[in-house]
């Protein structure tokens, strides 16, 4: 990081603390979330800790999708290659970037070409809240979380009428446009988002002169209604548009790109105590090439069964069956495929409180018709010394079942076997007064049969293998403190992801990270600051590259105009960092972003 640019961040920290820490009375409010557990639960009840990006958040970040929301927070690596729309990673408490599990409103959209879920498809605008879990969750989802669980909770309506229009733009030509709108009469309620945006872009890779542009539409609808005691509800979202990116060998490329989520979801009472709940979901991920024949395609027909038995007020038993048929259609260089994926699992979680003790135990048994039965499995303990200091524990079994291009794709072995993890963790929270929160912990995560693209540099011909061992080392620190009028969140992780085969450090992940959020309300005018330190990482097995640390910050801004309308503004990079998340792609610089916003209600 050039200090220079560390001076002027210190600066700007400096002066964001002074005006965050003006005034204010404490409040607490906490979210309702459900991923941790599969079941509405406060966070201030949950073992483990989790991480809420809300609605306010959202807003206030002006940010262009998915992957730009999770970056300003410590411990979850991005790594682009280029600008929007471009291909992202995500790489959560050093895991690999396939580890993590993405779902929209509880449904999978990690495909079964390539792994890795569209998150940069994905536009804020359709998005109510995000939720985070740090460490393994086979338990309760299956394979794919080892690292973490990424819930993506789209927008529903609850009000008589909604109408909420937006305009804007910013650098690299980039135009916005989005309408929410929706109505409700009793228990009857329906709502749409449209978000459309547009961008020039820039050029992917460095010392490239081509702009790699992007188009994407995201289409967000819903419905529900009540059915005597029971509630039947259908969502569906689409996000379709086309990306420019460049080649291996730096020749202007394009895709179409269409992701997926539609589903129908039953809750029905049975009874005082029991609530069954039938989801079924059909996902779809494409991915079209213009210049050629390529593709890659998956759609996966689910159906989710849980059933919720409240045994007490402090005891809940969790019981579900997941049936899911999976198909994939890809040709990439040449290697094609097309293949049949079927998997069946049961999971039984049980969820106890009793006095200062918590306790939450999950099992889950996965039946793949191609590896056979596979055991996961978590266990969490939680002990309150007071009504401010808590402990957490947990150990926990993943694993992560080779995909179809692991399996077929251009390097595939047919041979592979499962990914297995194995974790621990622990911490302490202690909430000083309403609204303050502390946190410390360290956790552990071993896998082992860590699938490998086996490169030979003579030959340049390779295969994928169960050639590594991973260990990884980390602790966490996070402050929070929420007030009336203004608000901050600090975090910081240092962890050590070392292939333990090679002794090296695993690429894309930095070994130290602090992130800053803070906003604070002067009287009508809202002003966000968001700041990221990223140490250096290792940018592939297959080179030497290094991509230096940096330092992020962005600023933002909303005022309120007359008759509903408000105006957002948000400089992007706001120290002009000249970085890297991949070796050789660009970033963007310095940039100021506008919207106009109407709120009908």
């Amino acid at each position: 990081m050039h200090i220079a640019s560390l001076r002027r961040l210190t600066a700007l920290l400096t002066l964001s603390l002074v005006v965050t820490f003006a005034h204010g009375e404490n409040t607490a409010l906490e979210p309702m979330v459900i991923t941790a557990t599969r079941q509405p639960t406060s966070l201030d009840d949950l073992i483990l800790p989790v991480i809420v990006i809300d609605r306010a958040q959202i807003e206030r970040s002006l940010a262009d999708d998915l992957a730009q929301l999770l970056r300003f927070h410590a411990g979850i690596d991005i790594g682009r290659n280029g600008g929007p729309g471009q291909s992202t990673s995500t790489f959560i408490r050093g895991a690999e970037s396939n580890h993590t599990l993405v779902l929209v409103d509880g449904v999978r959209i990690n495909p079964g070409t390539l792994g890795l879920p569209a998150i940069q498809n994905i536009r804020p605008e359709i998005i109510e809240r995000v939720e985070i879990v740090k460490g393994n969750r086979s338990s309760l989802y299956g394979s794919d979380a080892i690292g973490g669980v990424i819930n993506v909770i789209t927008r529903r309506n609850d009000a008589a009428t909604r109408l909420d229009l937006g305009l804007g733009g910013g650098r690299y030509g980039t135009r916005e446009a989005t309408a929410t709108v929706g109505t409700a009469i009793g228990a009857t309620a329906l709502d749409m988002t449209v978000a459309y945006a547009s961008s020039d872009g820039f050029p992917a890779r460095r010392g490239a002169t081509n702009d790699s542009g992007h188009d994407n539409l995201n289409l967000n609808l819903g419905a529900r209604t009540g059915i005597g005691a029971a509630t039947l509800s259908a969502r569906y979202f689409e996000a379709t548009g086309s990306t420019q990116y460049l080649g291996f060998l730096g020749d202007p490329l394009e895709q179409d790109f269409r992701n997926a989520v539609a589903g129908v979801t039953l809750d029905l009472p049975l009874g005082r105590r029991w609530t069954s709940r039938v989801d079924v979901s059909l996902a779809t991920d494409e991915i079209e090439q213009l210049e050629s024949a390529d593709r890659a395609n998956t759609d996966r027909l689910a159906l989710d069964w849980q059933n919720t038995v409240q045994l007490s007020l402090d005891h809940t038993l969790i019981a579900g069956l997941y049936v899911f048929g999976e198909n994939t259609d890809s040709l990439v260089f040449g290697t094609g495929f097309d293949e049949q994926t079927d998997v069946t699992a049961v999971y039984v979680e049980d969820n106890l409180r009793r006095g200062a003790h918590t306790t939450s135990v999950a099992v889950r048994y996965t039946d793949h018709d191609t590896f056979g039965g596979e055991t996961t499995w978590h266990a969490d303990y939680g002990f309150e010394f007071s009504e401010s200091l808590a402990l957490h524990a947990g150990v926990s079994r993943g694993y992560r079942a080779p995909d179809a291009t692991d399996r077929f794709g251009f390097g595939g072995n047919v041979n592979l076997s499962p990914e297995v993890s194995r974790s621990v963790e622990t911490g302490l929270t202690w909430d000083p007064v309403a609204g303050q929160q502390f946190r410390l912990g360290a956790f552990t995560l071993d896998i082992e049969d860590l699938i490998l693209f086996d490169f030979d540099p003579v030959t340049f011909e390779g295969r994928n293998k169960n050639i590594a061992q991973a260990q990884i080392r980390g602790i966490e620190a996070a402050y929070a403190l929420k007030a009336a009028d203004w608000g901050i969140g600090a975090a910081a992780v240092w962890q050590d992801p070392r292939n333990e085969i090679t002794g090296g450090i695993l690429p894309r992940r930095s070994r130290r990270s602090l992130t800053l959020n803070a906003y604070r309300q002067i009287r009508d005018i809202e002003v966000g600051f968001d700041v990221l330190l990223t140490g250096k990482r290792k940018d592939s097995d297959f080179s030497d590259d290094v991509n230096a640390g940096y330092a992020l910050a962005n600023l933002s801004a909303r005022i309120p105009l007359r008759r509903n309308f408000e105006l957002r503004a948000k400089i992007e990079n706001l120290l002009n960092a000249d970085y890297e998340t991949a070796s050789g792609f660009d970033t963007p610089g310095r940039g100021l972003h506008v919207d106009l916003y109407y709120r009908g209600r």
